[in-house]
């Protein structure tokens, strides 16, 4: 049986096959097909002289699909991460030319800070309606109304399912360094109660909770970046 690796790029398809039995490899290079990708598929493996019944595994990338993301071209894109990292593309803390000048500009995220989904059941399935289930069931996606972005953001029946299979919440766990959580009171996004319940379950040392009575999601505010220094300083 054969297994096939492909990759569209924006001037060649590449491929690779890998005969399992007799333990070859065979390569192949055709010019990629913009106005239809699926042509250059089909030509490598024409070259590869693959029959798909033959075919035990097949590994697509497409590499014009990271070249669009990176050249800001094509649909809009949104981006779905574990809670907790959804600044990720934000700080960008390596992406500098000069890595230790602190005056050097960042270029602008990719993926734009509302447009970027932190997974979890507790703070979207518990919170939904029964109406807005029936329709994430039936319908297999629901478009939630942001504060954040003009565009609502789309919950997927898939989104829900992928997130019930990374649940943390049953159990404690380590992180490996000392923990302080500023959470705002008002926040509509993230309850202050799913915090006190997220501190439970973290080491009682070095773990710190810091309700903000008047504070929102964003903690934007003069005095709300004053604690964050200020809790950053704290921890060395």
């Amino acid at each position: 049986m054969l297994w096939v690796g492909i990759d569209v790029g924006g001037t060649f398809t590449d491929g690779v096959a890998y005969d399992d039995q007799l333990g070859r490899f065979r390569f192949a290079k055709a010019a990629s097909t913009p106005d239809a990708p699926t042509r250059g598929v089909m030509s490598v493996l024409d070259m590869l002289g693959c029959d798909p019944a033959d075919i035990a595994r097949f590994c697509h990338g497409v590499t014009i699909g990271t070249n669009a993301i990176l050249e800001r071209k094509g649909a809009e894109v949104w981006m779905l991460t574990t809670r907790g990292h959804r600044d990720v593309l934000e700080i960008g803390r390596t992406n500098r030319p000069v890595l230790y000048d602190l005056r050097t500009l960042k270029p602008k995220p990719l993926v734009p800070r509302a447009r970027t989904l932190e997974i979890t059941e507790r703070l979207m399935w518990d919170a939904f309606t029964p109406e807005i289930r029936s329709e994430i069931e039936a319908k297999g996606v629901w478009h939630r109304p942001s504060a954040y972005a003009i565009e609502p953001t789309p919950v997927t029946k898939r989104l829900i399912e992928d997130g019930r299979k990374h649940l943390l919440f049953g159990r404690g766990f380590e992180v490996g360094c000392p923990v302080h959580i500023l959470q705002g009171a008002q926040d509509p996004d993230v309850p202050w109660k799913h915090a006190f319940a997220l501190a439970h379950r973290l080491p009682a040392e070095d773990m710190v909770l810091t309700m903000i009575q008047d504070g929102d999601h964003r903690l934007s505010r003069p005095q709300d970046i004053a604690r964050i220094l200020s809790a950053v300083a704290e921890m060395g």
